[in-house]
Formats: structure tokens, C-alpha cells, sequence
């Protein structure tokens, strides 16, 4: 599901593109429950969490690094014999055949250096001293802010399809428009995508507070600073697989639940072990002067933050026994899947070209 909105003016109805929330000082406030996709709070700003954007990283690097060496595995034997057969063929022929057949090894190549090396997006954040959104969207673009008393909050719907299935998913924007119309003028993806729009509701509602109200009428932030060893594991459980694992990191009673986790763990590990990887490593930009200045915040941190249960703890560590055996069993598969994929097709390359 892409992070940006799929169409150019903003519909004046709800329907089944999303839903419009009401505007900062609109609407009724209701009760509150504790607030997700928040990875930091305290008085200056809000940082939210990245994981998706992150993993689709690791997805590079693994199809880029892993696609780029199948390949010359399975073309070297052709390449091998274009070269012999030079003289046959002509050096201009068998010159223009093997850079053909380098064509998917450099693709790959640049694929995942540019996957590792690019500067990683910073979480999306929200000033509350200058009362805006801000987002990096590439060298292009920079950074881009949207006000967060005019902007327009709405919750986008999409089918998201990926190697594990289909399902419907939603993502938080807070969107700028033009003067006079409903043409979008500039728009920040907030949120990651979830299955529930109810949750983007209720953070929209939280974040409209938490810019106009004192800290402790505001309810507990659910515990996003998760950290250790096995904290990227940890957070696929929470942000990816929230339906499926439960608060205590067990999977949600049912065989058709067991089977649809396992199903796309086994499909995404080595993306998600990689996008943690390089998410140690890249470089990430500047945040701009004057938001530098404004995030800053030296003194205690009034909002609550649920604290995290023993198991959420011994998870993030890498202790918990039935946590780690899942992702061990998810590990053992994948490597096996992708292991067989790449040793399958270099196999059937010099079958082939032998």
C-alpha cells in the first residue's frame, strides 16, 4: 500500500476510497484506549513508528544481493561458452551475448547497494511547538510539512496485496489543500498500514489532544521502545502480525491463525532480518534547523507510556521460550524456502546450459 494518496483531489464524501476525520477542534471527543503507532512521545514532539517502511528495505537488499548472485550462478556456464565460441560467432556477437546475460547480475547488484546505502527515512513527526507534520520523501522532495490546525486527517483504504495474500489495509494521512479547492497540495503518510481503521481513529483523536491538552488527561501510549536483541522480531510480532500474535507474543488461538502466520513469516524473515540490519547501518538526513531546535526537550516526560509486560521484556531481549522457538521454526523455513529457490534454479541453470 503506497504511502502516497492515489488520487489528486480530495472526494467530498466518505465511501469506500476512506473516511474523512473531523478537523483539529471539530467533532466530539470520546473515551480513549491506550494509543498506538506512537515510537516516542514527550512534550515537544511525537515520533512514530517505521517498521514497514524499513523492511521493504531489507526486501531490496535479500531480491537485489540474492537475485544478482542466482544469476550469475545460472548464466555462467553460458557466459563461459559465448567466450570460447568468440572466434566462431565473432567477438562483437559473443561480447553483446554475455553483457546481456550480466544485465539481471548488475541490476541485482545495484539494487541492493542502493537498498544499503541509501539514507533511511526518519519516523514521521509531529512539533507540537510548531504545531506541524513532517515527513522526508527522498532527495527529490526533501522535507515536507503539512499544519496540523489546517490540515485535513482522513483514513485511506486499498486492498493490500503481498506474497502472503490479500487483505483490506488502512494508513493515516493528513493532507493540505489548495485555496478554494479540494486539490491536495502536499499530504504526510502518518501511520503505518493496519487492519483496523478504528485504531487511525482513535490516534487521530489522541493527537488532536495531545496538542491542546495537558499530558495527564491523556491515556498511557502503548510500549514502542522496544529494545534488545530480538526488539526487531519483537515489533514484527506488534506492527505486522497484530492480528495474529497476541500481547504476550503467542499466536492467536486457531490452526487457520497458526497457518496464516507462519505462512507469511516465512515469506518475509529475511526481508525483516535485513531491513533491521541495514536499519543499524544507513545514514538517515538532518531533521531541518528550525524542527531540530523544537524537539528538544531536556526535562522529565509527563505522558504515560504503558510499561511493557515480563514477556513483552524477555521478548524484545530474546528470552522468551516460546517466542523464540516460533521465530526459530520461521527462520529454519525461510532459509530453507530461499536456500531451495537459489540452489534449485543455479542447479537448472547448468543443467540447462551445460
Amino acid at each position: 500500500m503506497s504511502s502516497i494518496l492515489p488520487f489528486q483531489r480530495l472526494p467530498e464524501r466518505n465511501g469506500l476510497w476512506g473516511v474523512i476525520l473531523p478537523r483539529l477542534g471539530e467533532g466530539e471527543r470520546g473515551p480513549l484506549g491506550p494509543a498506538g503507532q506512537i515510537a516516542r512521545i514527550d512534550p515537544a514532539a511525537v515520533r512514530f513508528v517505521r517498521v514497514q517502511r524499513v523492511g521493504w528495505r531489507g526486501a531490496g537488499w535479500v531480491l537485489g544481493a540474492g537475485g544478482g548472485l542466482m544469476a550469475a550462478l545460472m548464466f555462467a556456464p553460458l557466459m563461459w561458452s559465448f567466450l570460447h565460441a568468440g572466434q566462431r560467432l565473432g567477438p562483437l556477437v559473443a561480447a553483446g551475448m554475455c553483457a546481456i546475460l550480466l544485465l539481471p547480475v548488475l541490476a541485482g547488484a545495484l539494487t541492493a547497494y542502493r537498498a544499503l546505502t541509501l539514507e533511511l527515512p526518519p519516523p514521521v513527526v509531529l512539533s507540537r511547538r510548531l504545531r506541524r507534520f513532517y515527513q522526508w520523501r527522498g532527495n527529490k522532495h526533501g522535507w515536507v510539512s503539512v499544519a496540523a490546525d489546517t490540515g485535513i486527517a482522513v483514513i485511506h483504504a486499498a486492498a493490500v496485496v503481498t506474497q502472503a495474500g490479500g487483505d483490506m489495509g488502512y494508513r493515516l494521512h493528513v493532507v493540505e489543500l489548495d485555496a478554494g479547492s479540494r486539490t491536495i497540495c502536499e499530504q504526510i503518510a502518518i501511520s503505518e498500514v493496519v487492519g483496523d481503521p478504528d485504531e487511525l481513529a482513535q490516534l487521530w483523536d489522541f493527537l488532536c489532544r495531545y496538542l491542546d491538552e495537558a499530558p495527564e488527561r491523556l491515556p498511557s501510549v502503548r510500549n514502542a521502545d522496544l529494545q534488545g536483541e530480538a526488539a526487531w522480531l519483537a515489533r514484527a510480532d506488534r506492527y505486522l502480525f497484530s492480528s495474529l500474535v497476541d500481547d504476550e507474543h503467542r499466536l492467536v488461538p486457531g490452526r487457520f491463525n497458526a497457518f496464516r502466520f507462519y505462512f507469511a513469516a516465512v515469506l518475509e524473515y529475511w526481508y525483516l532480518r535485513c531491513g533491521a540490519w541495514i536499519e543499524g547501518k544507513a545514514s538517515t538526513p538532518a531533521y531541518p534547523p528550525d524542527l531540530a531546535d523544537a524537539m528538544r526537550w531536556d526535562g522529565a516526560n509527563p505522558y504515560a507510556r504503558e510499561a511493557a509486560s515480563p514477556a513483552q521484556q524477555a521478548a524484545s531481549r530474546g528470552d522468551l521460550d516460546h517466542f523464540r522457538r516460533r521465530w526459530r521454526i520461521v527462520a529454519v523455513l525461510s532459509t530453507l524456502l530461499y536456500g531451495g529457490i537459489f540452489v534449485g534454479m543455479v542447479a537448472i541453470g547448468w543443467l540447462v546450459f551445460v
